[in-house]
C-alpha cells in the first residue's frame, strides 16, 4: 500500500482500505453540471463526491509545504488579492494582457507528473500515481485525466503545475526589464515602453514549449495592449497615472448603480449580503470608498443598506 494512502487516512480519518478503494475510481467520482459564464457561453463544473473532496483537501495540505509556488503566481495565495496582482504593475507606462483558453481542463495528469519528477515532490512512484488519481478527473469524451473546475484542490494545484512556466517566463521577462504576473489564467506584462513588450508573445510560446504544456493555448481574442495615456487594466482594475490602483470609472459606475438602487427599497437578506460584498470589494481596492458613500448618501442610509442600522 502506498505511503500516501496511510498519510491521507490519518489526515481524514477514513479507513486506509476505504481510501484505497476511493482512489481506484477517483477520476470518475464527480457530478457534472453546466453553468452559464458571466460573459456568455457555458462552463462545465465537476463536483467531487464528499469522500474524494476530503482526500483532495488533505492532499493539498500535504503538498503545500513541498511545492514553492512562484511569486509571479498571485491567485489563491493567503492574504493576497487581485489588487496585489495589479499593484505589481502600478506606475508602468505600458502593459500587455494575455489569457489562457480553458485553463483548468488544459492542465493534465501528464503535466502534474512531469513537474513532480522535475521537483522531486514524491520519493515513490506509487505515491505519485495515487496523487494523480485523486487530483484529476477523467474527461467525458476521452480517457485523458484533466484538472476539474469545481474540485477544491484545483486552484492551488494549478499554481503548482505552472511553477516551471512561471519560472521561465519571469526569468526571461526580468532580463529585459519586464514585470510579469499571472492571476489564474490571466497573464500581465508591464514595462517602461511598449517596445520592450514586443517580444512577449515569443517569451510565452518558448516557455510553453520548454515546459511541455501540450494543451495550453493563448486566447487571442482576449489579448490586449495599452500604454499611457490609455486606460490600462490588470485583472479588471485600473492603473491610474499617479501610480495607484483604482476600480476604474466603468466599474465604479456599475457598483454605484447597484448601490443607488439599493437605497430606494427594502432589501432581502440575500440582497444585503450582495451589496455588502460589493462595498467590501470596492473598499479593499479604494480604502476611502465607504467614506465616499457616506458623503453621497448619508451615514444612516449606508448603515441601512449594509444591514447595520438599529432599525435593521
Amino acid at each position: 500500500m502506498a505511503e500516501l494512502i496511510n498519510d491521507l487516512a490519518n489526515a481524514t480519518g477514513i479507513d486506509p482500505l476505504r481510501v484505497q478503494k476511493v482512489v481506484q475510481s477517483a477520476p470518475r467520482r464527480y457530478r457534472d453540471m453546466v453553468k452559464d459564464k458571466p460573459g456568455g457561453g457555458e462552463r462545465l463544473i465537476s463536483v467531487p463526491t464528499q469522500e474524494l473532496k476530503a482526500l483532495q483537501q488533505a492532499l493539498i495540505t500535504i503538498l503545500t509545504p513541498r511545492v514553492t509556488v512562484h511569486p509571479a503566481a498571485t491567485a489563491y495565495i493567503k492574504g493576497a488579492s487581485i489588487k496585489d496582482n495589479a499593484a505589481a504593475h502600478a506606475g508602468a507606462h505600458a502593459i500587455r494582457n494575455f489569457d489562457f483558453e480553458d485553463f483548468f481542463p488544459s492542465l493534465t495528469a501528464a503535466d502534474w507528473q512531469r513537474v513532480c519528477r522535475q521537483k522531486d515532490i514524491f520519493d515513490d512512484e506509487d505515491d505519485l500515481e495515487v496523487s494523480t488519481l485523486i487530483l484529476f478527473k477523467q474527461c467525458r469524451t476521452t480517457s485523458e485525466l484533466q484538472l476539474a473546475i469545481g474540485a477544491p484542490s484545483s486552484p492551488m494545484l494549478s499554481n503548482m503545475i505552472m511553477v516551471p512556466f512561471d519560472e521561465a517566463v519571469a526569468q526571461m521577462a526580468a532580463s529585459t526589464g519586464i514585470t510579469y504576473t499571472r492571476y489564474v489564467d490571466d497573464l500581465t506584462f508591464s514595462a517602461s515602453s511598449p517596445e520592450l513588450l514586443a517580444g512577449v508573445d515569443l517569451v510565452i510560446s518558448t516557455a510553453l514549449l520548454a515546459g511541455q504544456y501540450a494543451n495550453l493555448r493563448i486566447n487571442d481574442r482576449k489579448t490586449r495592449a495599452a500604454a499611457k495615456p490609455e486606460a490600462r487594466l490588470v485583472t479588471g482594475l485600473n492603473l491610474a497615472d499617479n501610480g495607484t490602483v483604482t476600480l476604474g470609472a466603468e466599474r465604479t459606475a456599475t457598483i454605484l448603480t447597484e448601490i443607488d438602487g439599493a437605497t430606494r427599497r427594502p432589501l432581502t437578506l440575500r440582497e444585503t449580503m450582495r451589496i455588502n460584498g460589493l462595498i467590501a470589494f470596492a473598499n479593499q481596492i479604494e480604502p476611502d470608498f465607504i467614506v465616499r458613500l457616506i458623503d453621497r448618501y448619508g451615514a444612516e442610509t449606508v448603515a441601512r443598506i449594509r444591514g447595520t442600522s438599529k432599525a435593521a
